[in-house]
């Protein structure tokens, strides 16, 4: 016999020797499980895949009674039931949720494609970034639940630093944009996008005066007497049977243009 689940009714029963399960009158699927323990535990049950009886039934935990009222588990429970008449299926989506990757799973994979797609320049800036400011301040978050909140309390932590704050929020751009290409999140989910940069300045300086007069007699230096060719433009240094070919010009000072040093 079923009835409506109320404080006073839970209160009154008597401990189980074992796991007892009760279910709501008012509302079919809402179930409280009292164990020997006296712990009491509600739970919504449902049948997946659409309902019918010989669809498998999924069982989802809502809370402990104490830290969720009656009425609480209740509303709760309405509203998860709402979603699978829907067509959702609520245990199934916790489970994927679980067992979806962290940042810092993803984090080594995300490096390989940028060193392969990227400037090597940018691929270490993107190691450094992801080892010291990112992983260690939300490595351990699932991907697809890190929000923009979350992004920018991680901004808002580094306003010390305010140009590396921004390279690290658009480092997080390009690494959420990955993970929405290869599955990791919806699309159009990148939660980067949303956290408010800090304002940059251009920086400018001048030179000191020991500056420029170092400056000029480097030009003058490479006017008269000349520079040894750009590493590019050496003639590729024979060895073995052939040095004694060793071309002469391999590192000789060349005058350089006077027009370039003008």
């Amino acid at each position: 016999m079923t009835r409506k689940l109320t404080k006073r009714l839970l209160d009154a029963r008597p401990t189980p020797e074992k796991r007892i399960f009760l279910s709501d009158a008012e509302l079919p699927g809402f179930v409280a499980a009292i164990s020997p323990a006296r712990v009491i535990t509600f739970y919504v049950r449902y049948r997946a895949n659409g309902g019918g009886r010989r669809a498998p039934f999924r069982w989802v935990t809502l809370g402990r009674f104490g830290v969720l009222t009656v009425d609480e588990a209740r509303t709760a429970a309405r509203a998860m039931l709402n979603r699978v008449a829907g067509g959702e299926d609520p245990a199934r989506a916790r489970a994927d949720r679980k067992s979806a990757p962290t940042l810092a799973e993803l984090a080594p994979r995300f490096l390989e494609d940028a060193k392969a797609r990227r400037k090597s320049t940018t691929a270490r800036e993107y190691k450094r970034i992801l080892e010291k400011d990112v992983v260690p301040a939300i490595g351990s978050r699932r991907v697809a639940d890190i929000g923009p909140a979350e992004l920018s309390r991680l901004h808002a932590r580094m306003s010390d630093r305010p140009i590396m704050a921004n390279r690290v929020v658009q480092m997080l751009g390009a690494f959420f944009t990955w993970c929405e290409v290869q599955g990791h999140r919806p699309k159009h989910t990148n939660p980067a996008r949303d956290v408010e940069r800090y304002q940059e300045r251009a920086r400018e300086r001048f030179l000191s005066g020991p500056e420029i007069a170092r400056l000029g007699e480097a030009l003058d230096r490479a006017e008269l007497v000349g520079v040894p060719p750009a590493p590019g433009r050496r003639k590729k240094l024979k060895t073995g049977k052939t040095a004694k070919h060793r071309p002469k010009s391999f590192d000789t000072p060349r005058p350089a243009n006077p027009f370039h040093l003008a």
